[in-house]
């Protein structure tokens, strides 16, 4: 009798387990996904924002055909448009597509070897996606479980000549504790018009040395050569939201011209504990026009953050932030930016993020009055 009761049972989970096998969605890929929901409001003498609800949703497909190897293929949709007269204060999901859907990243991993792992973009890469920014707990690679805006993300040495296009990212272990990171983004490298394509046109390129001395402590040195040959289209030298308006188009925004830039920085994380953690950064970005002129910038940025992991429970997150947003030397003001965030992890999927940007000399002017942001963030992810 009992031998029959188990038999009926192992027959009854077979049939289960055919039944899935027979209506899985695939064998070699699986949905994760991010939905946020976002309150907020700027304030300040000269705003005129107004308390908005907006949204923010990604849907992506993680394939696997070697159990090594990872081929990403996300959509996006949002409504979370910035902020007038606070572009610097742009959250990390600040996306406004009017909630249309359409493709957010396209990119293929794979490993070659034991030492070089390589990163394939076709569609919007972004040097977060393999290079380490050394922001740990802070930095969730545009996701919305870290902190709350762009800048605060890690140095904006990482924003400098984000592609629409493809490219080509390798990290190669040269020794236990040293990582060499390279990588190339073509602006355009899906036009195949004059000016344009994968070699023509605009671009960047990125170089990093990444030294892990202990498992507590790492620094890093970084090199970014780009190109621009149009801010007519308003292209900018930083990415939505990271530096004042001059820092990211320092020979006027819309103007027909072309440049170069080359950037250093030095980026440094300690964990003096599980749950304390330190990152600080610096940079300098030399921007020289390549036509139209003979203008050139001279774009400082530095800062430093606070991670404080699992603070009053385990997947809480407390940080704080301070620098200085990406600015013109001897035309800019220093641009102060101020961040402080709580996240409170409810369960595994639904986090709830109270936080306040300040924001001091907007747009790199010190007349202009001090701007504050308030969010409330609600992050669900599966």
């Amino acid at each position: 009798s009992e031998l029959a009761t188990l038999g009926a049972r192992v027959d009854n989970l077979e049939g289960r387990v055919a039944f899935l096998e027979d209506h899985q969605f695939s064998t070699t890929t699986k949905l994760e996904g991010e939905v946020v929901f976002s309150i907020a409001n700027a304030f300040g003498e000269d705003s005129d924002n107004q308390a908005v609800f907006q949204n923010r949703v990604r849907l992506a497909f993680v394939s696997s055909f070697t159990g090594k190897d990872a081929l990403y293929t996300r959509l996006d949709a949002g409504n979370a448009a910035t902020f007038d007269g606070t572009d610097q204060g742009a959250f990390t999901y600040s996306f406004d597509s009017g909630n249309d859907v359409g493709i957010g990243w396209l990119a293929y991993y794979f490993p070659i070897g034991e030492n070089i792992d390589v990163y394939l973009p076709a569609a919007f890469p972004l040097w977060q996606d393999f290079v380490p920014t050394l922001s740990p707990y802070l930095d969730d690679f545009t996701g919305a479980s870290g902190v709350l805006s762009s800048y605060a993300e890690s140095s904006p040495i990482y924003k400098i000549g984000l592609a629409a296009g493809g490219g080509v990212g390798i990290n190669f272990s040269l020794a236990d504790a040293v990582v060499l990171s390279a990588g190339y983004f073509g602006g355009n490298s899906f036009d195949p018009s004059e000016g344009q394509g994968l070699f023509n046109g605009e671009f960047s390129a990125l170089g990093q040395l990444t030294f892990s001395p202990s498992d507590s402590f790492q620094l890093a040195f970084t090199y970014v050569r780009a190109y621009f040959n149009d801010f007519d289209d308003g292209n900018a030298i930083f990415d939505t939201g990271v530096g004042t308006e001059n820092s990211r188009a320092p020979f006027g925004d819309g103007a027909d011209v072309t440049a170069n830039t080359n950037s250093y920085g030095v980026e440094a994380s300690f964990q003096f504990s599980p749950n304390l953690v330190i990152n600080a950064y610096g940079g300098y970005t030399e921007a020289e026009q390549a036509s139209g002129g003979n203008g050139d910038a001279e774009i400082w940025y530095y800062g430093l953050g606070l991670a404080l992991p699992d603070f009053g429970k385990e997947g809480n997150l407390l940080g704080i932030v301070a620098g200085s947003e990406p600015y013109v030397g001897g035309d800019d003001d220093t641009a102060i930016h101020l961040e402080g965030f709580y996240k409170y992890q409810v369960n595994d999927n639904i986090s709830i993020t109270p936080g306040l940007i300040w924001i001091a000399a907007p747009f790199g002017d010190s007349d202009n009055e001090d701007v504050f942001i308030g969010a409330l963030r609600t992050t669900f992810k599966f």
